[in-house]
């Protein structure tokens, strides 16, 4: 990679997989075997490492220091990782993330998390605003059915959003070669 890359992993926590508070993803295996290919080829690379942690409201899914909170086990940070913590949609906002990609000099960002449609987004947005190069694996980030729409068709609708947004869109497949 030609720019100085840096990968956010937005709101992969407990609350999004034990079915407690929201309902569970449906595609939990698929979805954390990614973002665990990537992690692990990013440190492996030396890849900066931002790891997004909601603070959610009192009694949500998120809601900080309960049970519910952690990141998930399959892909805790490490002690050299920075960890965000945030309170709104928007990974950027009201927290030192472009601080810290800018003391790194970072200009490109791979972003993968939950939910497509909402926290992806937001951050997704700030980012091109922000004029950074953003990536976005198709399959390394996930949301929810409801009854309008399989979660797989918002992902795929995001996708499309992303790419005429800007993004470089791509499998995961294809970013591992590019990293290694």
């Amino acid at each position: 990679m030609n720019f100085k890359t840096a990968l956010v992993i937005i709101d992969v926590q407990i609350g999004a997989f034990d079915g407690k508070k929201i309902a569970p993803l449906e595609n939990p295996d698929e979805f954390l075997g990614c973002i665990k290919r990537l992690l692990n080829v990013s440190r492996e690379k030396g890849l900066p490492i931002f790891f997004v942690q909601d603070c959610g409201e009192v009694g949500g899914a998120f809601e900080k220091g309960t049970e519910h909170w952690p990141i998930h086990p399959n892909i805790c940070p490490k002690e050299d990782e920075s960890l965000i913590l945030k309170t709104t949609g928007n990974a950027f906002e009201k927290t030192d993330l472009e601080n810290q990609l800018n003391q790194l000099d970072i200009d490109q960002i791979i972003i993968t998390g939950l939910h497509s449609e909402k926290c992806v987004t937001e951050t997704f947005l700030e980012a091109i605003k922000k004029q950074y190069r953003v990536i976005i694996p198709q399959n390394a980030h996930s949301t929810i059915s409801n009854k309008d729409r399989n979660f797989r068709d918002k992902i795929s609708d995001q996708n499309l959003f992303f790419a005429n947004q800007g993004a470089d869109v791509v499998s995961v497949e294809e970013l591992l070669e590019r990293i290694n």
